[in-house]
């Protein structure tokens, strides 16, 4: 175990990212860019892979074939861990016992157990875990955020959500099987989950679902789902997930007792109509356009995000999408597959692991 470190306003992160995969070069770019970040190394098993990283790479990381080789690299006080699924909680662990400050690509890992053992790993090592959750980083989510923690529409009944997209690219193949990836769900929906939970203010409580494999039969994931969540605070979410509609469908309805806010998956405004309770039509909408701060390049949140991450190992605070805090995304994937593979309704509470 490793003791408390002090806050420290001039600590630089000197980074090592295991798993340098087609998501990695949006971090690279992001500690390119950042006079407060380098890159020290890269370890992966595949030798192109860690010449695409030093291709993008400003710096001259040295390379590892070996993890454990990598953490034992001279100067080194972060660690990345951009790797498939299956791999999260086995890298991060090793991380935090060897006294690292980690970030973990989302999902945080592929069971509820994998996310606890993590946890743990952070909270007797006092070392910083938090996931790579950028959602919680966007604009548009933020002003949502803000306008239902201000009574905007009320108090929330419900969410409708469709969530589909297309196919992921085909050098990712790994995400079409359970044993690499946890699922469809899981890899993609973590997201989504997560933002609304952190809206709604509330922990799920019981999930039912329908869907399974209906367009990509040489898959082991789901391809399509309809979820209904319901909340500890009575809120329900009707969540839709699917991977074969290409160019999106992702409308986004957060519907209160005194208004709704209406909006995309990565949309730029947000729409807000008011009313009184009982009433028969909505008032005039207000528009909020967040284009000037969904500008960036890549997914848009990912700035945010690491200007947290390096405040956060800077004075030893928790993150926001610290590794505590997103467990129940990860429950909520795996217990939602469960309920669409077992056709039943799932207590959260009855559950386990």
């Amino acid at each position: 175990m490793h003791g408390p470190l002090e806050a420290d306003s001039e600590r630089k992160l000197k980074i090592g990212i295991v798993g340098i995969g087609h998501r990695c070069w949006q971090h690279i770019d992001r500690i390119n860019r950042s006079a407060e970040c380098e890159t020290l190394a890269f370890c992966d098993m595949r030798r192109d892979r860690l010449d695409y990283g030093l291709e993008i790479s400003d710096g001259d990381p040295a390379v590892y074939s070996d993890f454990d080789e990598m953490l034992t690299h001279p100067g080194l006080n972060t660690v990345l861990v951009t790797s498939p699924h299956r791999f999260h909680a086995e890298f991060v662990i090793a991380a935090l016992n060897a006294g690292f400050d980690v970030m973990v690509e989302k999902p945080m890992a592929m069971t509820v157990a994998e996310c606890d053992a993590m946890n743990t790993a952070a909270n007797l090592n006092h070392r910083i875990l938090m996931v790579g959750e950028q959602h919680r980083y966007f604009a548009t989510n933020r002003k949502v955020k803000e306008l239902v923690e201000a009574g905007a529409i009320g108090r929330i009944v419900s969410v409708s959500a469709p969530s589909f997209r297309g196919p992921w690219s085909a050098d990712k193949r790994w995400m079409h099987l359970f044993s690499m990836s946890g699922g469809g769900l899981l890899s993609e929906a973590c997201h989504d989950l997560d933002a609304f939970r952190w809206f709604i203010g509330s922990r799920p409580v019981k999930v039912a679902g329908f869907g399974g494999i209906a367009v990509y039969p040489d898959q082991d994931t789901l391809d399509n789902a309809q979820l209904i969540y319901e909340f500890e605070n009575g809120v329900n979410l009707s969540f839709g997930f699917g991977t074969f509609v290409p160019g999106h469908y992702r409308p986004i309805g957060i519907l209160g007792t005194q208004g709704r806010l209406e909006y995309k998956r990565y949309g730029h405004q947000i729409t807000h109509y008011s009313y009184e309770q009982g009433a028969r039509r909505a008032g005039e909408p207000v528009v909020y356009d967040l284009t000037d701060e969904m500008q960036e390049g890549g997914h848009p949140g990912t700035d945010a995000m690491y200007e947290e991450f390096v405040s956060c190992v800077k004075t030893r605070r928790e993150p926001l999408t610290a590794g505590q805090v997103m467990v129940d995304s990860v429950r909520m994937c795996t217990l939602g597959q469960d309920a669409v593979r077992q056709s039943r309704v799932i207590n959260f509470l009855e559950e386990i692991g």
